[in-house]
């Protein structure tokens, strides 16, 4: 069975939002794309959400970004978290 990845792009939208936000003095943020693996002859497909990950000097936070922009989901708390919070959330961290 082929498969086919599609490189989806980060929204631009969401990531000026979180660099004019959070205080990025004292951390870094790395933004990764996601992506479409599509199975050919088939109607099925996964969805690799966009990764935000935060750190000093190591990571300790990654969200992921799915096509809703207006929230992030955080894998340690098993949660989603709107983008306002997060951005309290890892200014208060710092």
């Amino acid at each position: 069975m082929k498969t086919t990845i599609e490189q989806l792009e980060f929204p631009s939208v969401l990531k000026s939002k979180l660099n004019k936000y959070i205080n990025t003095s004292k951390i870094n943020i790395e933004y990764l794309n996601g992506s479409i693996i599509k199975l050919s002859n088939t109607n099925l497909g996964v969805i690799n959400p966009h990764k935000v990950i935060v750190s000093n000097t190591k990571p300790f936070l990654v969200g992921y970004v799915y096509d809703n922009e207006e929230y992030i989901y955080i894998k340690e708390v098993n949660e989603k978290m709107a983008i306002s919070k997060f951005i309290t959330c890892i200014n208060s961290l710092m």
